[in-house]
């Protein structure tokens, strides 16, 4: 990953939360015509306007450093639903987590990968206690990481480890809570680690998260190609969502757009393909969405289960 100073740290962390919280108050719109006024909504605005606008704000500050930054957001309103066993002996079923933030480094004689997944709640920092079952379900998974499986199509049915012995990087380092606040002025995201109350820092920013995933202080490391669990999931849901949905962009980005931001439809969970031009910042549509929805947590889905995805790419600015 890039060696930054934490004064270029801070500068790119600014440069996201700007078009992160126009995003989240309506004064960048990204698929939807209003200001979002709940979670999914959130994060739809976030991944299809504040993401590329990001991008976009990143360039004057990597561009001296002789770096540039393509980002990429898809937004589904499906999620990948998985299956453990809890301290209890009791098997479990949950989402695993709303987003996948991949940060790929490019410049180096081979690439350098980072991961998180970020599970995403809506509520007021700095405190959020989770009483519901359903919530406390998914916070076992988030904070013990025990060994789980996908149990619906096209995932492969298989026990998936991920803390095992010989994958890369920190198990405490996979995932993270996200917490949207939309009644603040400005409204907000903030980090937090898994636990109960989760307890966020009003810097703790995704802007930060970002930033600091491109300089390898945050997130967890992955093996490009690598057969470990943790590896092979990260590769899997880049297979599921990110690659299906990249493939239904026609031909490369016009010249000038460098930051697509695709709305995946499987056909399943409903909505519509979209291209943000960052230089224009303007939508456009690639393709009609289907019908349908989600399931409910617990009961095994129909369909393929995508989840939303960021992914960032630093490469070379003469590449």
């Amino acid at each position: 990953m890039l060696t930054l100073s934490w004064t270029d740290v801070n500068r790119l962390a600014q440069a996201a939360d700007g078009p992160i919280v126009g995003a989240l108050d309506g004064s960048l719109l990204g698929w939807k015509s209003a200001a979002p006024t709940n979670e999914p909504d959130a994060v739809a605005a976030v991944v299809s306007a504040g993401i590329p606008r990001a991008a976009a704000a990143w360039r004057p500050i990597l561009g001296p450093l002789g770096r540039r930054a393509d980002i990429v957001g898809i937004f589904t309103h499906c999620t990948p639903k998985v299956e453990f066993t809890d301290g209890a002996g009791d098997l479990q079923h949950c989402e695993l987590a709303d987003l996948l933030i991949v940060v790929d480094d490019v410049t180096g004689a081979s690439p350098d990968r980072r991961a998180m997944l970020v599970q995403a709640k809506q509520g007021a920092p700095p405190t959020k206690t989770l009483t519901e079952s359903g919530d406390l379900v998914q916070l076992e998974l988030l904070s013990t990481w025990p060994s789980f499986t996908f149990y619906q199509k096209p995932y492969f049915r298989a026990d998936r480890d991920i803390g095992a012995s010989g994958t890369p990087g920190r198990v405490s380092q996979s995932g993270e809570y996200g917490m949207i606040d939309l009644q603040a002025r400005p409204p907000g995201w903030a980090h937090a680690a898994p636990a109960n109350p989760l307890i966020f820092a009003a810097q703790s920013t995704l802007g930060l998260l970002l930033a600091r995933m491109v300089c390898g202080a945050a997130g967890r490391e992955v093996t490009i190609g690598g057969s470990d669990p943790w590896s092979d999931t990260v590769e899997t849901l880049l297979q599921v969502t990110f690659h299906a949905a990249a493939a239904s962009y026609p031909g490369r980005p016009s010249r000038g757009v460098s930051t697509p931001a695709y709305f995946y439809d499987d056909g399943s969970c409903g909505g519509l393909g979209l291209l943000v031009d960052a230089g224009k910042e303007r939508p456009v549509v690639l393709r009609g969405g289907g019908g349908g929805g989600a399931s409910s947590d617990g009961d095994a889905p129909s369909e393929p289960g995508p989840i939303n995805v960021v992914r960032v790419v630093i490469s070379r600015a003469s590449d």
